[in-house]
């Protein structure tokens, strides 16, 4: 009985910690991983235009994004499909190590109609019920835009833009074989 009782005040008290988010969300990590301050980002490797107090300027140019040439496409962070909840917040988390470093995933392709950005994610359950959060990067490149959940590998450096984190697409390409729409 003490067991069952200490088992449900766990429980009670992981809900109210947690602190369910509205059941219709669509949350795409990408969007909401800003910056609070863009002096912590290394822009070592990134060539957006920075000015000596942290603002990007990048919005409106029509400029092609020119890649490093010292760029190392022979050590790519491949994230996989099993663990890539995990993989995916130790890159947002520490993002500083990773700008500039060549990512590789595979993932369903995602269109923000507000916005005509482009995402790869997954669905995950972040909550409560059936909430189905997508999480994964916004990539952005010189690419024909695929159908939405059309399941695609992107290979790309992440980088900066417009205090967010994106993957400067390498390569992306639509795979016959659909992995798992859905991530723990």
């Amino acid at each position: 009985m003490k067991k069952l009782i200490l088992l449900a005040a766990i429980a009670a008290t992981t809900l109210v910690i947690t602190a369910c988010a509205d059941s219709n969300s669509d949350v795409v990590v990408g969007l909401e991983q800003r910056f609070e301050d863009l002096s912590t980002v290394s822009t070592e490797n990134s060539t957006n235009n920075v000015d000596n107090v942290g603002n990007v300027d990048n919005m409106g140019t029509t400029e092609p994004f020119i890649f490093p040439e010292d760029l190392d496409t022979d050590n790519i962070i491949t994230i996989t499909e099993r663990f890539f909840v995990n993989q995916l917040f130790e890159v947002l988390l520490n993002h500083q190590q990773y700008i500039g470093r060549v990512i590789q995933y595979e993932g369903m392709f995602y269109t923000v109609s507000w916005d005509d950005d482009f995402f790869i994610v997954y669905r995950y359950m972040s909550c409560c019920g059936n909430e189905q959060d997508r999480i994964g990067f916004e990539v952005t490149g010189d690419f024909a835009p695929f159908p939405d959940n059309a399941w695609v590998e992107v290979t790309g450096m992440l980088d900066t833009q417009n205090d967010f984190l994106v993957l400067r697409v390498l390569d992306i390409e639509e795979k016959a074989e659909r992995g798992s729409a859905f991530v723990r």
